[in-house]
Parts: C-alpha cells; sequence; structure tokens
C-alpha cells in the first residue's frame, strides 16, 4: 500500500474535540501529508475545528478549496486517503460556520429567547451585536421588524432559526449563500442569464391561482451584499421566497454597484 496523503497539502485550524492538534500534525506528515500554516489555491484541504482562524476559512473560500471537520481528520489519522476522508463529512462543513460573521438577532425566536439563541450563534463561531450595523454581515431574521426590514433591503445576508438549526446540524453554510466574487467579463449579462436560470425556482410559490405580472430588482454592491426586491408583491410571502433562492445563487464581483430589473410571472 503506497502513502495515502504523499502530494497532499493540508493546513489544520482550530481546536478538535477528541484530537491533540500537535498529535494530528504528525500524524499527518507520517501519513506523507505537508502540514502548512496558510490556505493558498494549491492546498488540498483546509482542516477545522472549534474557532477555526476567520483568515483561513477566507483564504480557503477564496481559493476554494475544500474545508473538513473532525471525523474527516480522524480518518485521515487512520490512514485514510483525502478523497475517503472528505467522504465522512458534508463540503463546506466546519465545526463554526459563522467565523468571521458579524450576527445580530431580530425580532423574537419561536423556540426560547433572543439571549439564548444568541449563545448558539456564538458556539457556531458567531461575533454577536446587539444593533445592525455597517459591520453587520449577517441577520437572524426571528420575526419582522423595521431593523430587520430595512438591513434586509440594505443586502444584509439573512438567515432564519430553522437555518440556524439546520447549520448545527452539519449543514454547510453554502446551502444558504452562493458565492459574491464570480469573474465576469459582463456582470449585467451574468446576473440576468442566473435570474433566467432560476426562473422556474423563482416562480415556484402559491399564488391561490392568482397571476401576478412583476419584476424582480436585483442589485450587486461591490461589498457583495445582493438587495432583491420585487415591484408589485413587495412585502409578501413572494418576495421572500425570490429573495431566498436568490440569496443562494452565485454573483459577479463588482466595481460599482449594477442593478438589473427582470419582469418575472406568478401564477
Amino acid at each position: 500500500m503506497g502513502i495515502p496523503l504523499e502530494g497532499q497539502s493540508l493546513v489544520l485550524t482550530g481546536r478538535f474535540a477528541d484530537v491533540d492538534g500537535e498529535d494530528a500534525r504528525w500524524a499527518l506528515i507520517a501519513k506523507g501529508a505537508r502540514v502548512m500554516t496558510s490556505v493558498t489555491k494549491s492546498t488540498s484541504a483546509l482542516i477545522a475545528g472549534q474557532g477555526a482562524e476567520a483568515k483561513l476559512l477566507a483564504q480557503a473560500a477564496k481559493h476554494h478549496v475544500q474545508v473538513l471537520g473532525e471525523d474527516a481528520l480522524r480518518a485521515l489519522m487512520d490512514g485514510a486517503t483525502l478523497a475517503a476522508a472528505a467522504a465522512h463529512a458534508s463540503p463546506g462543513r466546519t465545526a463554526a460556520p459563522l467565523v468571521g460573521r458579524s450576527v445580530v438577532v431580530v425580532g423574537a425566536p419561536r423556540r426560547g429567547t433572543q439571549a439564548a439563541l444568541a449563545a448558539r450563534l456564538t458556539q457556531l463561531g458567531a461575533e454577536i451585536s446587539k444593533k445592525v450595523s455597517e459591520r453587520t454581515t449577517l441577520l437572524v431574521l426571528c420575526s419582522p421588524t423595521k431593523d430587520g426590514l430595512d438591513a434586509i433591503q440594505k443586502g444584509i445576508d439573512v438567515l432564519r432559526e430553522d437555518e440556524v438549526d439546520a447549520l448545527e446540524t452539519g449543514t454547510a453554510l453554502t446551502a444558504f449563500f452562493g458565492r459574491r466574487d464570480v469573474s465576469a467579463p459582463d456582470p449585467d449579462a451574468f446576473i440576468a442569464s442566473q435570474i433566467a436560470a432560476l426562473g422556474a425556482e423563482l416562480r415556484a410559490i402559491d399564488t391561490a391561482g392568482e397571476r401576478w405580472d412583476d419584476a424582480i430588482t436585483l442589485t450587486i454592491m461591490p461589498n457583495g451584499r445582493v438587495s432583491v426586491s420585487l415591484r408589485a408583491l413587495d412585502g409578501t410571502p413572494a418576495e421572500d421566497h425570490v429573495r431566498r433562492v436568490l440569496q443562494r445563487a452565485d454573483w459577479p464581483r463588482v466595481v460599482a454597484t449594477r442593478t438589473v430589473k427582470v419582469p418575472i410571472v406568478f401564477g
């Protein structure tokens, strides 16, 4: 049998519940891996535990490097190949998926209190703030409030309570948010083609048999924020549905704010 990790470049970050970090490092080296301290485009995988370094997670996202958790790490230490170990965890899963996110909880949770929900988010790596500001990068919307709706209109990413539950059970953050840095020579055309490709999913909402001629206004900002609104059905479940679909899509990197209006028919 060959050396299972020969030629693989790995990076470790954070704390692991049942594995000592230094023991893991030497075990991976013994299996043939190069264990590095920074993530580059040649990195094979980032292995992240609790308290994973935000800079390394950002580098992994930039270079499209897979992020693995402790279950995959144990498999590697036991002699698995990287491909086999990756099968032990969901793509993009980390023990702290909200590292680097400044999060505000808005509204009254269906279960428990805002403080309890904030504590759960902290365990996922979030930095909790009490009020929405320019630093806010994620809103956990429990119920509508003026501050929450204003933040949504500014394009701040949004999660719901059930989606926080999903993160805690291992769902990757990429299930809720697409990339915001796709290179596109013609951003307007890219945006229009994305909306067209998502047409069936965008229209998949019950309008009780009524037909609505509407228009999507989608704005991409240089800071990566994505703002979505409907002309006729603004503030309705239809608009919320459209926003969630488009939030999951990939969007181009822009140097100036781009706004595209696209007709859509519901019903």
